[in-house]
């Protein structure tokens, strides 16, 4: 026995006498504490890891690498106070997502002498699992699952606007929604597809605005092998190819280009695409929904918009009423709209009767998406569960004088910028964790760490 004792003993030293090359021969990030928190031994993982060295570091307690910002939570804090094996996903010092699982070693007394922790950089992973999730989402939105927004029809004029639609969805004609800014035409052109005999298919959504001119055509109609500089070596199909069986709608159609509303009236008319640089036409299957907020028929005169074109999309037509004239839309959509961003930050606010009165008696010149936005802003600004004063916009939108005056003198990008800050602050101060944040934001949870570490760190209210 005593001979078995001395043999455990030589072992052991050796052991010690090689700790760093054994540790170094792992691959994930070690760190090893005594019963107290205090560091004894790290690998060259877990210095590359965390950008500390290992003479940094041995000598130094975990509360102090965790109040330095090199770990937050400290997970040997968490184990030597619950005594068990824990496992937890956090952010490290330079923003990587880290998976750390420790665990305790226990003398014969029961009393922790050692914590061995190691840990794993799982951002690609993350980020992968982020990519897949945001993939998931535009599918289902090409295949028009997604219905976004609910429809609110409390007004006689929206009752009768959803008995036109309900008629129009029934056709698989040409449609188009016309409308101010705001007023909702996506989501019609959404629900039209779903209620149409084409719901199993894709609903493919356009804005001809937000697409540069010198790429609207190859995003279009998609294009072959090597036809133009920086092109895809496989080709690309365009939104009219990935709309077969489907639903194209074109928002803002207004804004094509007279050289591409030719190309697309013998799409809409032949039912067939050719691709940029190819010559190989391809029968394409599809129901068009346009949008607009101009009057088309103004743009004909002016020799902007095809007069063929016009006809050819014009079969049906649906006028989408501004939120002004349904009156009776407003409070519900209102309601909706802050119980939808409770959900989003997990709150519970009402509105008080001055805050209802606020909402029915403004005009809402930027229709139902304003209405969203003030909802929003207003349920942020308000610290208490009540709503008492509505946080409408600072610009008057139905005064072009004011506004282009305002778009001459602020820089939008700083603007911008001001906006992000105030909205990260008051979601920190809230959730005072970054995965929590991430969450109320809608962001992924490096993102959200990246926001605060700009605009919370020196923080404090």
């Amino acid at each position: 026995m005593k001979q078995s004792i001395e043999s455990n003993m030589i072992v052991t030293k050796e052991l010690i006498d090689n700790i760093d090359v054994i540790l170094d021969a792992t691959y994930d990030d070690l760190l090893i504490s005594d019963g107290e928190g205090k560091i004894i031994a790290v690998n060259s993982s877990f210095e590359k890891g965390y950008g500390l060295t290992r003479e940094e570091t041995l000598g130094k307690t975990v509360f102090q690498l965790e109040k330095e910002g090199y770990f937050k939570p400290s997970i040997v804090s968490c184990v030597l106070k619950e005594k068990r094996r824990i496992s937890m996903q956090q952010e490290n010092n330079v923003g990587r997502v880290i998976l750390v699982t420790a665990m305790p070693i226990f003398d014969d007394g029961g009393k922790i002498c050692f914590v061995v922790s190691y840990s794993r950089d799982i951002t690609e992973m993350v980020h992968l699992e982020e990519q897949v999730k945001e993939y998931s989402e535009e599918l289902n939105r090409l295949r028009g699952r997604n219905a976004g927004d609910k429809i609110i029809a409390e007004s006689e004029e929206s009752r009768e606007m959803h008995e036109r639609l309900s008629t129009m969805a029934a056709y698989d004609a040409n449609l188009i929604l016309t409308g101010p800014s705001g007023s909702g035409k996506t989501m019609y052109a959404r629900l039209i597809h779903q209620q149409s005999g084409r719901l199993k298919g894709p609903f493919i959504e356009v804005n001809c605005a937000a697409i540069p001119e010198t790429l609207l055509e190859s995003e279009l109609f998609g294009y072959e092998r090597g036809a133009f500089t920086g092109a895809s070596e496989k080709g690309k199909a365009g939104f009219v190819e990935l709309a077969d069986k489907g639903t194209l709608f074109l928002d803002e159609i207004s804004e094509l280009p007279l050289s591409l509303q030719v190309k697309l009236l013998k799409v809409i008319q032949d039912k067939v695409v050719t691709r940029v640089g190819g010559i190989k036409e391809k029968k394409v299957d599809f129901r068009l929904i346009a949008a607009t907020n101009k009057d088309l028929t103004a743009l004909i005169k002016k020799g902007i918009f095809r007069e063929d074109l016009y006809y050819r999309i014009n079969v049906l037509q649906l006028d989408v009423l501004p939120l002004a004239v349904r009156k009776d839309d407003i409070l519900p959509l209102a309601e909706y709209f802050l119980q939808k961003f409770n959900t989003k930050y997990g709150q519970h606010k009402t509105f008080s009767s001055a805050a209802l009165k606020q909402l029915q008696q403004y005009n809402w010149p930027g229709n139902v998406r304003e209405l969203s936005n003030v909802v929003e802003r207003s349920a942020m600004m308000t610290h208490d569960d009540i709503i008492k004063d509505i946080a409408f916009d600072d610009i008057d939108i139905t005064d072009t004088e004011q506004i282009t005056d305002v778009f001459e003198e602020i820089d939008l990008n700083a603007h911008l910028e001001t906006i992000e800050r105030k909205i990260f602050r008051k979601a920190w101060k809230q959730y005072r964790s970054s995965t929590k944040v991430a969450n109320a934001l809608s962001v992924s949870q490096p993102t959200a760490y990246r926001k605060i570490k700009k605009y919370c760190s020196n923080y404090s209210e």
